[in-house]
Parts: C-alpha cells; sequence; structure tokens
C-alpha cells in the first residue's frame, strides 16, 4: 500500500507545476488553478508522509521527484509545446536510469547517473529555450522583437507565431520585447560571399 501512495504522490507532484503554469496570465491570475496547484502540493506531500513510513526516505524522496519531473517534462511537450529535442528526451531517459538504478544497488551510481542527467537536461534546457525564442513564440504570454534603434519590430507574437525579418544590412542589432522589457537579444548579420 506504501508503493500504491508513493506513485500517487508522484502523480499528484505534476499537477502542482500545471496549475502554477496556468494560474497566471497577461489578464491575471487565475484562482482556481492557482488553488489546483496548493491542494496538488498538499496531496503530495501528505501521500509522501504516509510513503516514507515504510519506504526508506531516499528511495522514496528520488521515486516521487523522479515521477514528478518525469510526469511535468512530458505534458510540457504534449500541452505547453516545450521542446522534445533527442538530447533532452537523452537526459530525461538518465533521470529515469538513475531512478532505477536505486533498485539495483550499486553504490553511487544511482546518484551519479540523476546529477549527470539533471545536468545535461538544465543545459540543454537552457539552449534549446533561447533557440526557440528567436525564432517562435513557445510561451503562453505574447511577445514583441522590437528593435533598440526602431529599424525592426514584430508586433505582438501570441503563442505559436512566427514572424521573419529581412535585414539590408550587415551589422548586430539589439532588441527588447516591449511587453517584458527585461527580455533582450541581439541579431548579427553577416554578409554574403
Amino acid at each position: 500500500m506504501a508503493w500504491l501512495y508513493l506513485v500517487l504522490a508522484g502523480i499528484c507532484e505534476i499537477g502542482w507545476p500545471v496549475g502554477l503554469k496556468l494560474g497566471w496570465t497577461d489578464q491575471g491570475a487565475r484562482p482556481l488553478w492557482i488553488l489546483f496547484a496548493v491542494v496538488s502540493m498538499s496531496a503530495s506531500g501528505a501521500l509522501l508522509l504516509w510513503a516514507q513510513r515504510f519506504i526508506p526516505m531516499g528511495t522514496a524522496y528520488a521515486v516521487w521527484t523522479g515521477i514528478g519531473a518525469v510526469g511535468a517534462f512530458t505534458l510540457g511537450i504534449l500541452i505547453f509545446g516545450d521542446s522534445a529535442s533527442t538530447v533532452r528526451m537523452v537526459s530525461i531517459a538518465l533521470i529515469v536510469a538513475g531512478i532505477v538504478l536505486i533498485f539495483v544497488h550499486i553504490p553511487g551510481a544511482a546518484l551519479a547517473y540523476s546529477i549527470i542527467g539533471l545536468v545535461i537536461f538544465a543545459a540543454f534546457t537552457m539552449f534549446d529555450f533561447q533557440r526557440l525564442r528567436r525564432s517562435k513564440n513557445m510561451d503562453s504570454a505574447p511577445h514583441t522583437a522590437t528593435a533598440d534603434d526602431g529599424s525592426f519590430d514584430t508586433g505582438t507574437l501570441e503563442r505559436g507565431k512566427l514572424k521573419s525579418e529581412t535585414f539590408k544590412r550587415a551589422g548586430t542589432f539589439a532588441y527588447h520585447c516591449e511587453i517584458h522589457p527585461q527580455m533582450h537579444g541581439s541579431v548579427e548579420v553577416v554578409e554574403k560571399d
């Protein structure tokens, strides 16, 4: 019965990042989704508490976070349009391998694979996020790409929208999001050989 509680705790662990993701939009807070996140967190913690009475803490925690991480990763791809690149898939597989190795009892192997998987996953998630942000809006919020010097402006891009710009000269062009000024970047244009 403790393992059932642990699996249910892991499933609830998936619910709270989804609730937080959907709990805020440009129109403001969405209280029911935030409540969903709070209920998911509470249920997840309570079920983990019960499971740890019979399952060793380290094992329970690794399985619990693993179910949450893999579940949130999968929903991110299926629902929110997150990247499903080969490197990200291999990285999440390493996290799963680390959890499986807990049950094989190879000292240190589970921790090593989990840490390696998390580092690779985090690094390539950041790389993919930056690459996707420049070409297509995959975020739930609208964005713009507005040149700091006023030479181009994509206008507001809603989720999934793509806009291209043609540059007439070589150079580096700094840009920012008019909606979110803390978001900025640059485009480097080189002359054709």
